[in-house]
């Protein structure tokens, strides 16, 4: 990985193309990493690029972290420095951690069409739409799970 010195101007847009990097090759242990230095350094960062981080925390709060309430923090903070285009993915991410999967579905749905109106094509934007797909299917599959447990509780044995 291409590594660059926190003195060099270009640093936080490096950790910032490292952060996607590491998280598309699911190695959160790194992208976590990465998300840190640049949050650490953020202060030499643009409004938006800050912006941005902010919103990256929420969700890494939120997700990898399982931390609802600093999720919200780095939101509120995100929202301070300029109005996000759409929260709709860090609102997807505090429902997955809070367990309210259909709340989450909505959320995700929303952001999907959200990047869908942008009419974008980059990688980020194909990224963005494959860990949407992904937090979907994830949130399917623990909202059954969660049913199925629910409905198993309520089954009545049969007399004896």
């Amino acid at each position: 990985m291409l590594e660059t010195s926190p003195s060099e101007g270009q640093y936080l847009y490096s950790e910032w193309l490292a952060f996607y990097r590491s998280s598309d090759e699911d190695d959160e242990v790194a992208a976590l990493e990465h998300l840190e230095n640049a949050l650490a350094r953020s202060k030499r960062g643009s409004t938006i690029l800050r912006h941005c981080w902010f919103l990256e925390a929420a969700q890494a709060s939120a997700l990898a972290r399982g931390n609802a309430a600093h999720a919200r923090v780095w939101l509120e903070r995100a929202s301070k420095l300029r109005r996000p285009l759409s929260i709709a993915s860090v609102e997807a991410s505090i429902a997955i951690c809070e367990k309210r999967y259909d709340d989450a579905l909505v959320h995700l749905a929303a952001a999907r069409d959200f990047l869908i109106r942008q009419k974008l094509d980059s990688g980020l934007i194909r990224f963005a739409k494959e860990k949407l797909d992904e937090y979907k299917h994830q949130c399917v599959m623990a909202r059954d799970q969660v049913i199925a447990s629910v409905a198993s509780i309520h089954e009545v044995a049969p007399p004896a």
